[in-house]
């Protein structure tokens, strides 16, 4: 009825595990008719945000998981590190790993995505 009246319809979810791909099949498991440009996930607002402020190329810390630095990766074409391989680690561990020892420099990353859906 709203597309049929003209008017534009998002469906948005803060599942940053999400790809718009798969909102548009469980919508779709719903008998609901979805296409994936009418899907924004939090992923794609994060990336968004990081190719608007000019940040391609960048080092980028990710908190959550893989499907949230590869979209980042692909729609901010940005450079992620941390994500899944960090999961399980302890308070103490990222501590540690994220001090002056870091890998990449602490000096060369340009901004830290927290998108956690575990």
């Amino acid at each position: 009825a709203l597309r049929a009246a003209g008017k534009r319809v998002l469906f948005m979810t803060n599942n940053a595990t999400k790809t718009p791909e798969k909102v548009v099949q469980e919508f779709a498991s719903f008998g609901v008719s979805v296409a994936p440009v009418e899907v924004m996930t939090s992923s794609i607002a994060a990336a968004s945000y990081l190719e608007a402020k000019g940040l391609r190329g960048s080092k980028v810390y990710v908190v959550g998981m893989d499907s949230l630095a590869h979209e980042l990766q692909r729609r901010a074409g940005v450079e992620t590190f941390g994500a899944q391989a960090d999961t399980g680690k302890s308070r103490e561990d990222v501590q540690r790993e994220l001090g002056a020892a870091m890998d990449p420099p602490v000096e060369s990353v340009k901004a830290v995505v927290v998108g956690a859906d575990f």
